[in-house]
């Protein structure tokens, strides 16, 4: 990214920071580089100027990737089912009771685990999703996947967050949260996550 960026091509290097970002939030130095390419990219991208400023839940959600937040999550619903265990457990053998401070104990660690994996998974939104890529380039959405015939197309502009749904040679299938979907060729989108 910063071999790009030193070409005066700001839009193509910060796509590769915001990718770059989402792997590792807590380097101070992709924290400083994003918030650089933001500055001088020919788009605006307001989940990632949250994330690099730090500013509200964003300042908790870059703590971790959202790959580690989620791995959270799945340890806190792995506490709230031992937790569960040693409830059963306590009240079936009664000489066991003492383990029912065990199982509160271990409730409390997992409801502090899911709420905080969910408030940041929550924060990061789109950009948690594992194919979910950042349109670098405005471009446009065609309704199929070729260039050729008349169909219909809609400017797409660079900065755009999507889902990717289909591949088909070269072409990518976005969809959107409003429902849309259209095809847009592969080398104007920049994963965020590796395949």
């Amino acid at each position: 990214a910063l071999a790009i960026a030193q070409q005066g091509r700001w839009s193509e290097a910060t796509a590769h920071w915001s990718a770059a970002f989402l792997a590792a939030p807590r380097d101070p130095s992709l924290r400083w580089h994003l918030a650089l390419g933001l500055e001088n990219a020919e788009f605006t991208q307001p989940e990632f100027n949250d994330l690099a400023a730090g500013t509200g839940l964003a300042g908790l959600a870059r703590v971790a990737s959202p790959a580690e937040w989620q791995n959270l999550v799945l340890v806190g619903s792995g506490l709230l089912g031992l937790a569960l265990a040693f409830v059963l457990f306590a009240r079936h053998f009664p000489e066991h009771r003492h383990l029912n401070w065990t199982a509160g104990v271990l409730l409390l660690a997992g409801v502090i685990a899911l709420v905080s994996g969910f408030t940041a998974l929550h924060a990061y939104g789109p950009l948690a999703q594992p194919n979910a890529v950042l349109v670098w380039q405005a471009t446009e959405l065609r309704s199929i996947p070729t260039e050729a015939g008349e169909q219909k197309t809609e400017p797409l502009a660079a900065g755009t967050i999507a889902l990717t749904t289909k591949s088909f040679f070269g072409w990518e299938q976005l969809s959107f949260p409003n429902g849309q979907t259209g095809w847009i060729r592969r080398e104007h989108l920049q994963p965020l996550y590796p395949k």
